[in-house]
């Protein structure tokens, strides 16, 4: 048999060489790929895992309070409930809690009565605590605009729809009851300074929900009076 021409060769080779390419790159994407499921599935266990942590922690936290209702009717900073919480020993680390009664808090719902104007006492409550927090009183005009469900701006500072259809994004006011202090972010004159001064002492529960003076924390407590 006579040899195979130098070109037929050269030909033969190359196409050897774009089949070994075209191999490794199929066996490095597969590779790849299989790393990306790898990594995606210890994610997925990961947070499987930490949810079931979460769940644990709640139910612990579930069962000192329904103890507490068995056996109190008055909330304190005495009881089991208000102790710290020993850490719980995990795989990699540890688990801490800690249980917070919110009604030792201002709640923000309250500046607005039940038939959407303001409630003049716990907005005094509330010009109250900002000033003993160092906090511009003003701002509660704001607060009680954002609640409201009327156009009008509260006097002097407050700020409706037209404070913030200018900003990039353009929103509106909420005109209704908040679900979380954090909402106050979105107001003209709060800053995050600010807001890392008072969230310490605010909550967003239903309206009407009163303070509890034996959790309250010092700031509330002397606001509630003048």
């Amino acid at each position: 048999m006579n040899a195979m021409p130098k070109r037929q060769r050269g030909v033969a080779l190359l196409a050897a060489m774009m089949l070994l390419v075209i191999a490794m790159t199929l066996i490095s994407s597969t590779m790849w790929d299989s790393h990306i499921e790898v990594r995606r599935t210890g994610g997925m266990l990961a947070l499987e895992q930490g949810r079931q942590y979460a769940l644990g922690g709640e139910a612990w936290a579930a069962e000192i309070l329904n103890e507490d209702a068995r056996q109190s009717e008055v909330d304190s900073l005495e009881e089991l409930w208000a102790a710290d919480a020993p850490a719980f020993p995990i795989d990699g680390g540890q688990i801490v809690g800690q249980i917070e009664d919110m009604q030792g808090r201002f709640n923000l719902n309250n500046l607005i009565s039940a038939t959407g104007e303001r409630d003049e006492a716990w907005y005094l409550v509330f010009q109250r605590l900002l000033e003993s927090l160092n906090v511009d009183p003003q701002i509660a005009d704001q607060v009680v605009d954002w609640l409201d469900p009327d156009p009008d701006v509260s006097f002097p500072v407050g700020a409706e729809d037209d404070a913030y259809t200018g900003n990039t994004p353009a929103y509106r006011t909420a005109n209704g009851f908040i679900t979380h202090p954090s909402e106050l972010l979105a107001l003209e004159a709060m800053t995050r300074e600010v807001y890392d001064v008072l969230r310490l002492h605010i909550t967003a529960l239903p309206p009407g929900t009163t303070v509890n003076v034996n959790t309250a924390t010092g700031p509330v407590l002397a606001a509630l009076s003048e």
